[in-house]
């Protein structure tokens, strides 16, 4: 088992933020904690942006990667087949 990222202040200072072409804002980004631990909350208003930390990882010795999410707040009245 591999930790890539622990959710941290510090990592997350760390990491760079790329805004994606054509969006007004960046995402806002900050840890929280609940009782499953640290998280990475990302909040976006009108907002693209990526974050990305370079790994050197095995596949041969870890070929799964487990990411869990938590949606706060949906996006209803999206049509996700448009871009409208």
């Amino acid at each position: 088992r591999i930790n890539v990222f622990e959710f941290t202040e510090a990592e997350l200072a760390d990491l760079q933020v790329r805004k994606v072409r054509g969006a007004d804002n960046k995402t806002e980004y900050s840890v929280g904690s609940n009782d499953n631990g640290n998280y990475l909350k990302a909040v976006a208003d009108n907002a693209a942006s990526g974050l990305g930390k370079e790994v050197k990882i095995d596949l041969n010795k870890t070929p799964f990667i487990n990411i869990t999410w938590k949606i706060e707040k949906d996006l209803s009245g999206i049509l996700e087949n448009t871009k409208k």
